[in-house]
């Protein structure tokens, strides 16, 4: 890459504000010219002014605030979409987390070529289930009719746990259908899906059981930048071959659990005395 490429080329961080977008943006210091996006115009322009990047309001809602954003945007060196919410409504949060992402992606393409780099935050989603049928419609999110659509296939967008799963899910399926054909045009897109961080999203669920007994499972919460130095490497040089793929960063509970559930599945037709060692983790 020359000189003068680099310079022309912009790294964008969307959701900036705040937690693993905060941390982003942080390990992309000194780099390219560099947006930072989020909804919340003082916290983003609080972690701007720490980094050095240009601070951009934009709701992921917003049709024309993403066309605004994606007309700055010459020539795309990467970008990293950290912004979602989780334990709203499940229509909310598949409107932000998976439509607004995907028009997102849409509005960038034309800034798309050689050396474009984009990770997207997906969610520990090799433990969400979905039927062949769902995960079809979730293929295009930008339906006119989705949230019709994953009713029809058995879904309940509507339920704020599943909204989550189904835009997470629908993530990766943007990657995966992506790699491919931006791989021949130069680029690469890719997605992270971080285990339990300590962020300020996080707060407002470390009450529940579930996130207890996954702390308990690791150890210990992440840390914001634990994830935010792995998107950097992704959306940087130094993982030029690597594309199309998700990648947990969860001090290895996916690995664990699906191991457990291995294990299960195993014990299940031996004895009722393996499955409770396998419980009381002998």
């Amino acid at each position: 890459m020359t000189t003068s490429e680099a310079v022309e080329a912009v790294d964008v961080v969307v959701g900036a504000g705040s937690g693993m977008g905060a941390a982003s943006a942080a390990a992309l210091k000194g780099s390219r010219r560099l947006l930072l996006v989020d909804r919340d115009e003082e916290a983003v322009q609080r972690v701007a002014d720490e980094v050095g990047g240009e601070a951009v309001v934009c709701d992921l809602t917003d049709s024309a605030a993403i066309d605004e954003l994606s007309a700055r945007i010459g020539k795309l060196g990467s970008m990293i979409v950290t912004a979602g919410v989780s334990g709203a409504p499940g229509e909310v949060t598949i409107a932000i987390n998976l439509v607004g992402v995907a028009r997102l992606l849409h509005a960038v393409e034309p800034a798309v070529g050689e050396g474009t780099a984009v990770v997207l935050f997906a969610s520990m989603t090799d433990l969400m289930q979905l039927s062949p049928e769902i995960v079809s419609v979730l293929d295009e999110p930008l339906h006119p009719d989705l949230i019709a659509r994953l009713r029809a296939a058995g879904a309940d967008p509507s339920d704020p746990g599943q909204g989550y799963v189904l835009s997470k899910t629908g993530i990766v399926r943007l990657v995966r259908n992506n790699a491919f054909d931006w791989w021949h045009r130069g680029a690469r897109i890719v997605s992270v899906s971080p285990g339990v961080i300590d962020t300020p999203m996080l707060a407002q669920t470390s009450h529940l059981p579930v996130v207890q007994q996954m702390k308990k499972t690791v150890r210990r919460f992440g840390r914001p930048e634990e994830v935010g130095q792995v998107a950097a490497f992704l959306a940087s040089d130094k993982a030029s071959y690597v594309t199309g793929v998700n990648l947990n960063v969860d001090a290895g509970y996916v690995t664990a659990t699906q191991e457990r559930t291995a294990l299960r599945e195993l014990y299940e037709d031996s004895s009722d005395a393996s499955v409770e060692q396998l419980d009381r983790g002998a």
